[in-house]
């Protein structure tokens, strides 16, 4: 049985040990966290908790930090 959660889709999508899929998982937390607030604004707000679970998702997956995620944008991810 396939797991269809949305934790598990972005699990499926992004499974992959190599460096490349890190950093894209680190881009896709980072997106996802803004749509947050494009959704509170539009009055979606009921969205936000399926993005927060393929947030906590990725961080677990990657074994990512919050301090990762959220630091200065203008620090390029090389």
């Amino acid at each position: 049985m396939r797991n269809n959660t949305p934790s598990g889709v972005v699990l499926a999508e992004y499974f992959s040990e190599d460096e490349y899929a890190r950093k894209s998982a680190v881009k896709l937390a980072r997106l996802l966290s803004f749509a947050m607030a494009d959704f509170e604004e539009l009055g979606m707000a009921d969205w936000n908790e399926r993005i927060e679970e393929c947030i906590r998702a990725l961080m677990l997956r990657y074994q990512l930090s919050p301090e990762e995620l959220f630091r200065e944008r203008r620090e390029p991810l090389q």
